[in-house]
């Protein structure tokens, strides 16, 4: 077994038994620290995962995450993004199953998602959002970072963005909470609200999405010190876009 397969097996047992994040990744090199980062709906945490990737020209993962999933699990991407960050159950596996030769089950997807995780966290210099990635690879490989908000203000964003009455902000905002927490939950046994899951908790309320990808940027170079030389050439070569 290789030493990725060897990885990914550990991954997938410790998401369905473990109880405490970690675990044992001695002997697998990774080439470049990542980021990770974990969002509340409607906190900004995605402009902020991309606004970070482009100051310090490393990959972005969200949609182009779907993507190498669905490549890997050889399914057209709209069949995973049915199921991306969402919690299953058995019976509605079983029953999907019978009725839609294209479905993928829990276990295919996870397997494939921390396969892909992992690929992308092996060649670093990345920024992955969301789908528990910060419970896939090993914590001294990446800074991981949540972004969150009140839940008032997390609602009048989705009204004033996503140009929605009030009744239907509430139910968008509580339906996604809801869904990515369960996802946690049932694939990683973890609780997605626990700090100690995050090296640096951002609450935007106060932070706009310049000020807050420059912290992260922040905590980053402080986190990984040897790799800051590079992020400051980095910075420097896309500091002419801002």
């Amino acid at each position: 077994m290789s030493v990725k397969q060897n990885l990914i097996e550990r991954v997938f047992a410790q998401a369905n038994l473990a109880s405490q994040m970690g675990g044992d990744f001695d002997g697998v090199v990774f080439k470049n620290p990542s980021i990770t980062v974990a969002r509340d709906p409607g906190s900004g945490g995605r402009p902020i995962a991309k606004m970070v990737a482009k100051k310090l020209a490393f990959e972005f993962y969200d949609e182009a995450l779907v993507e190498a999933i669905a490549k890997s699990a050889k399914r057209r991407k709209k069949v995973i993004a049915r199921v991306d960050e969402r919690a299953r159950g058995a019976i509605e596996d079983t029953i999907h199953g019978l009725l839609n030769p294209e479905y993928i089950s829990e276990s295919a997807y996870i397997k494939h998602l921390t396969d892909v995780v992992l690929s992308i966290a092996h060649h670093g210099k990345s920024v992955t959002v969301g789908r528990g990635a910060n419970f896939i690879i090993p914590p001294d490989q990446v800074l991981n970072v949540l972004v969150t908000a009140p839940r008032k203000v997390r609602i009048k964003r989705a009204i004033e963005y996503e140009k929605i009455d009030r009744e239907e902000a509430i139910k968008r905002i509580e339906k996604y909470t809801k869904e990515r927490r369960d996802f946690v939950s049932q694939y990683f046994n973890k609780s997605y609200v626990n700090p100690s899951y995050y090296d640096v908790i951002i609450n935007t309320s106060y932070f706009d999405i310049d000020g807050a990808s420059d912290l992260v940027i922040s905590a980053f170079r402080k986190k990984f010190p040897t790799f800051g030389e590079l992020v400051k050439r980095a910075i420097k070569k896309t500091s002419k876009f801002y």
